[in-house]
């Protein structure tokens, strides 16, 4: 059973995480003095990601599509007075262990 208060706080996480680093093209660290680019993901350019449709369990805010096959949508309150809204997608992420092996590693996620 999915806990979905819980869901919902990971999802608005995410959700404001990848928010910030797509909006944001660079950020000065003042201790390195440079430029760092921070356009890390942009899902036109990914040859994996995908919309995720009004029929999928993904879809917690199906009851606002106009079919089965649209692009889900959501809109999350993040406070009394700020609301964030976009449409679900999804992804693989292509990463590597942390050991000394490096292993890779394909994590499936959801994003909006």
């Amino acid at each position: 059973m999915l806990d979905f208060p819980r869901y919902l706080s990971l999802l608005q996480a995410v959700e404001h995480f990848f928010q910030t680093i797509c909006s944001l093209s660079l950020v000065v660290f003042s201790s390195l003095r440079q430029s760092v680019p921070l356009n890390l993901y942009t899902p036109n350019a990914s040859t994996t990601s995908s919309s995720i449709r009004c029929s999928d369990k993904r879809c917690f805010g199906s009851g606002k599509c106009s079919s089965p096959e649209s692009i889900c949508p959501y809109q999350i309150a993040l406070s009394s007075n700020t609301v964030t809204t976009g449409t679900l997608l999804q992804d693989v992420l292509h990463l590597v262990t942390e050991d000394e092996d490096l292993k890779p590693v394909n994590a499936n996620v959801t994003l909006g």
